[in-house]
């Protein structure tokens, strides 16, 4: 099983569409057929990024403390949003196309080069891209998970 499967704790056969979960009762696979199943385990990376960038620059800082807060939020986000393409796959799911445009655009938003203040930890909480971004992230976590089979709408 590759290491990023291991992380999550499933694993996706490459010639199947039926994502597996370990049962925590017996340590015996179930199968996980419905959409709705699927957004409570997946998409873990997304959740993460986006639940770290909408908290305060305080919390930011606590929880990050001892990295480079700034790169460490645009980084963590950078890596979930390239990772959906596969997790999509993955679990056999589609994304709304401007779910994907605005959760494309986030990490895009937050470029800058290294010299700009926007990498400053100490204008977390005063420079209006990272509010932006926040209310951007606490926006996309508030969307509806799943409707339809589709993320997102």
């Amino acid at each position: 099983m590759p290491p990023w499967d291991r992380a999550y704790g499933f694993h996706l056969p490459a010639r199947s569409r039926s994502v597996t979960a370990p049962c925590h009762d017996r340590g015996v696979k179930n199968p996980i057929r419905r959409a709705s199943h699927v957004a409570a385990a997946e998409f873990r990376l997304l959740r993460e990024a986006l639940e770290q960038l909408s908290w305060d620059a305080d919390e930011q800082g606590r929880a990050l403390a001892g990295s480079d807060v700034t790169f460490e939020l645009v980084d963590d986000l950078d890596n979930a949003v390239r990772s959906l393409p596969y997790e999509c796959d993955r679990v056999g799911v589609t994304l709304d196309p401007q779910l994907t445009a605005a959760l494309t655009a986030l990490p895009a938003s937050l470029d800058a080069p290294p010299d700009e203040d926007l990498w400053d930890p100490d204008l977390l909480d005063s420079h209006p891209t990272w509010e932006t971004a926040r209310r951007t992230a606490e926006h996309l976590l508030g969307m509806p998970p799943i409707k339809d089979g589709r993320l997102g709408q």
